[in-house]
């Protein structure tokens, strides 16, 4: 099972604006910038945390979204959830109301770039 959702696509057009419009939207911090944007939603402590990465070379796009649960969920399971969880809605059924509520975020920035959303 892949622990993260990942789409590549090609866009006519500079993404950016798009990207960082939908981060300030969303409420994402951006975390890492430089060959990629990589961007964290975090909605509590204790709470799975979102991210997104995105790197794009000449009108191809490479997207990776996935929730990641925190060190101290995870030693509360004994370490049976995983660390890193798809958006989409394939793999566990865990943290589902995280995957959704990233998943729907994600597939808003999707749709302002022309894409296919996230099932």
């Amino acid at each position: 099972m892949n622990s993260r959702t990942v789409r590549d696509f090609k866009v006519p057009t500079d993404i950016w604006k798009f990207v960082d419009d939908w981060a300030q939207t969303e409420g994402f911090e951006l975390a890492a910038n430089g060959d990629r944007k990589l961007y964290k939603k975090q909605f509590g402590k204790l709470s799975p945390a979102s991210w997104v990465e995105i790197r794009e070379r000449e009108g191809d796009v490479h997207l990776e979204a996935w929730v990641q649960n925190p060190p101290l969920a995870r030693a509360v399971t004994l370490f049976t959830a995983p660390e890193e969880l798809p958006v989409d809605s394939s793999g566990p059924n865990k943290a589902v109301v995280a995957r959704n509520v990233s998943r729907d975020r994600v597939n808003r920035l999707l749709i302002k770039l022309g894409q296919p959303l996230i099932a």
